[in-house]
């Protein structure tokens, strides 16, 4: 189970960071969503087409899904967002250290 949760974050952050393209908290919260949705059907409906378990439970499941998702992309999306640094900020910031650091 741990393995199955540690795959799907990576491949859940792998796709909004190589992605989306404005990374802020509202991309993210879309993101969740529509792979809530994605998954929440196939998961909760999935079951539901080949299991005799009641409806409420497959909503259920597919309402847990979404809440889940919607709330790992606001995360992903506020962390990537303060992560968004051009490239030629943190090549200014290298250039610097090394220029001010103490030679040994």
């Amino acid at each position: 189970m741990h393995l199955n949760v540690l795959v799907s974050s990576i491949v859940f952050v792998s796709l909004y960071a190589g992605y989306a393209r404005d990374k802020s908290v509202g991309t993210g919260l879309k993101f969740g969503f529509l792979i809530g949705v994605c998954l929440g059907v196939g998961n909760g409906y999935g079951t539901y087409s080949l299991m005799p378990i009641p409806h409420s439970i497959t909503f259920c499941w597919f309402l847990a899904r979404v809440v889940e998702m919607t709330a790992g992309g606001i995360v992903v999306g506020l962390i990537m967002s303060r992560r968004s640094v051009p490239a030629t900020e943190w090549s200014y910031y290298e250039e610097n250290q090394t220029a001010n650091s103490p030679s040994s």
